[in-house]
């Protein structure tokens, strides 16, 4: 589990990417409404470079 706490004004949008490109919701990785990023279970495929 990743987190990512942000604030601001108005509310900032967190989008996790990985290798450049955005992740979306999938049956191992879920994008949480507080920012969290969750992969399980993790795999070798899931590596690269993270970041939001």
């Amino acid at each position: 589990k990743l987190q990512c706490r942000a604030t601001g004004y108005p509310l900032p949008r967190i989008t996790w990417m990985r290798n450049n490109l955005p992740l979306v919701n999938t049956t191992r990785i879920k994008l949480q409404n507080d920012g969290s990023l969750i992969i399980h279970p993790y795999k070798r495929e899931d590596a690269g470079i993270v970041y939001f």
